[in-house]
């Protein structure tokens, strides 16, 4: 070799990835955005529960008799429930009476119990000639309105309803109310099911004969009030939410990692094979 000349330059590898592997990476980065674009569409937002709730129940008498002179007379209608009467007397001093208008904001979701409408019996000796109270049915509406963390557009109002038997018996006046016991309704708030449990308080198995009294079945719930007395039956409200099974995204969002460790491994490799 020529001492003048100078000596030969090996050939360098480019560090740079062709054209060919350049458009992959690009293809599949594509993809992959795009798929996890569609993912995050597609994934269902998991629905926050109301956690309060605001509560009003509307409560009357309807379907009350016997009707006619010296029989049942109603008075103090409530407005908020059609106009419904919410007292009833009847033999100079006796009364059947409910709460009008019960209104909370103390209803917590999966929390206690609060108070509700009651029904208040006052029992007295018939007068001579009156007519004593025998059957009613006590109505009552329940509207729920969420008020925490979001307030929301109310629910309802459900209605409820409860036949009444009264009538003199053994040591004083009977009062049976059918349909008791617990009772309520479900609904869905933004896929979430609500249960709404109602519970009857105040009320115990009467004897055959104190049923039979009344016009009511054996087996009858209620309670004997004695001449002069009161007897009160109550309701609890309670609320609880159970959410709906929600379909995950899984399988989907596994794919896409994947692609974007692809990418990323193909990247790495090319620059390696290169250098």
């Amino acid at each position: 070799m020529n001492q003048n000349e100078a000596p030969e330059e090996s050939p360098r590898h480019s560090t740079r990835p062709s054209a060919s592997r350049l458009s992959s990476i690009k293809r599949l980065t594509s993809i992959a955005a795009c798929l996890f674009v569609a993912a995050a569409w597609a994934a269902p937002a998991v629905a926050v529960p109301v956690t309060q709730w605001s509560v009003m129940v509307q409560s009357g008498f309807s379907a009350f008799g016997p009707a006619g002179p010296d029989a049942v007379t109603a008075s103090a209608p409530n407005a908020g429930i059609g106009g419904l009467p919410t007292v009833l007397s009847w033999g100079g001093a006796s009364e059947l009476s409910t709460v009008a208008t019960v209104t909370s904001s103390s209803l917590f979701t999966n929390g206690a119990a609060i108070g509700g409408p009651s029904i208040t019996y006052s029992a007295n000796p018939l007068t001579s000639g009156s007519s004593g109270l025998e059957t009613a049915t006590h109505v009552f509406t329940l509207l729920l309105t969420p008020m925490s963390p979001v307030p929301g557009s109310p629910v309802g109002p459900v209605p409820f309803l409860h036949n009444i038997f009264a009538g003199p018996t053994a040591g004083g006046d009977g009062f049976v109310l059918d349909n008791s016991g617990a009772f309520g309704f479900d609904f869905i708030l933004d896929d979430i099911v609500y249960a709404v449990g109602i519970e009857t308080l105040g009320l115990g198995l009467l004897p055959e004969a104190a049923c039979l009294a009344v016009n009511s079945s054996a087996g009858c719930s209620g309670i004997i009030v004695p001449h002069g007395e009161q007897g009160t039956v109550s309701f609890a409200i309670a609320i609880s939410a159970d959410i709906l099974a929600v379909p995950e995204p899984g399988t989907l969002a596994l794919f896409v990692a994947g692609l974007f460790g692809l990418t990323f491994v193909g990247r790495r490799t090319s620059y390696a094979a290169r250098s």
